[in-house]
């Protein structure tokens, strides 16, 4: 069965092409001079382009995803424990790292520094960093203001979760009204 991905692949197209169109103007000259012999330095640059995340992010997320939303069906819900996270990561008011954000105490009850993941919870974790590292190039090569559509489950305003009566309801503040949906998931048809 195939899965929606609504716009996605148009844009992972476009950005996809602007990286190798980047790439190739940065090695026309090494190729120009590939019959010379040339000693090369690899650089690396000074600072990231832009967000990150690492094997540890994604293993910790996938134990977060298990132990908050593994005992739910909809891959959605457990897609919106992730975009939650990466929300503060991007929020001004919350640490700048994954893991800074879910071990801050009081804050994820699920958050464990080691334990097992359900593979499922590990996959939905990786394909919303994907999504969200896509979203972060798109954003940084259209400028301000730019809202590419990578299939996120939440909005970018929603910062906090409860569960109740099997399922996380999604709010804006730690009081207010849960998100009723509205956006197109890429995951349940």
């Amino acid at each position: 069965m195939k899965k929606k991905l609504g716009k996605t692949p148009t844009v992972a197209k476009i950005t996809l092409g602007l990286v190798f169109a980047a790439l190739t103007s940065i090695l026309a000259p090494v190729k120009a001079r590939a019959t010379e012999t040339v000693n090369i330095a690899v650089i690396q640059p000074a600072a990231s382009v832009g967000p990150t995340y690492t094997e540890e992010d994604l293993r910790l997320l996938a134990i977060l995803v298990t132990n908050e939303a593994g005992g739910i069906d909809s891959k959605t819900e457990k897609s919106q424990v992730v975009w939650s996270v990466l929300n503060r990561v991007d929020s001004p008011e919350w640490p700048d790292t994954i893991q800074e954000v879910i071990s801050q105490s009081g804050q994820y009850a699920g958050y464990r520094k080691s334990g097992n993941y359900f593979p499922d919870c590990y996959e939905i974790s990786r394909d919303v960093l994907n999504r969200w590292l896509l979203e972060k190039s798109i954003e940084t090569s259209l400028g301000e203001g730019a809202n590419p559509d990578v299939g996120r489950t939440l909005p970018k305003t929603f910062l906090y979760f409860n569960g109740a009566n099997g399922h996380n309801h999604f709010k804006r503040t730690e009081n207010g009204e849960s998100y009723s949906g509205g956006l197109e998931s890429p995951y349940d048809s």
